[in-house]
């Protein structure tokens, strides 16, 4: 099944949030089914990170989206965007594509591109 990895960048809560508020925050390998035929797993929990001449560390959590044989994308992607844009998120990296303003279209135009080159 094709897979595709999100990178969250800002409060580690708003990767908890997608779990649903876990008490004490979810764990590496959990899953919960998402709209549109596709599970969300927690690939690693939010760390934080520094960049050459900047100061502050930036906290990022790891996902990964694992797809059915049905899957419908832009509901997907619809629900990703609508749980993350009122959170408190720098930007997403969908592989190796940064979205800084995240939108469902291009949610959906980056997660297509992955499974049509497999």
């Amino acid at each position: 099944m094709p897979q595709i990895e999100i990178q969250i960048e800002g409060s580690p809560i708003a990767s908890w949030e997608l779990f649903g508020k876990p008490s004490n925050g979810p764990g590496v390998g959990d899953k919960i089914e998402i709209p549109g035929g596709a599970q969300l797993v927690l690939g690693s929990l939010p760390l934080e990170r520094r960049t050459l001449g900047h100061d502050a560390a930036v906290a990022f959590a790891t996902l990964v989206v694992v797809f059915g044989k049905d899957v419908a994308e832009n509901l997907v992607a619809g629900w990703i965007a609508d749980k993350l844009r009122s959170k408190r998120i720098g930007q997403i990296r969908i592989e190796t594509e940064a979205i800084e303003t995240i939108t469902q279209e291009k949610i959906t135009r980056v997660m297509r591109q992955k499974i049509e080159r497999g």
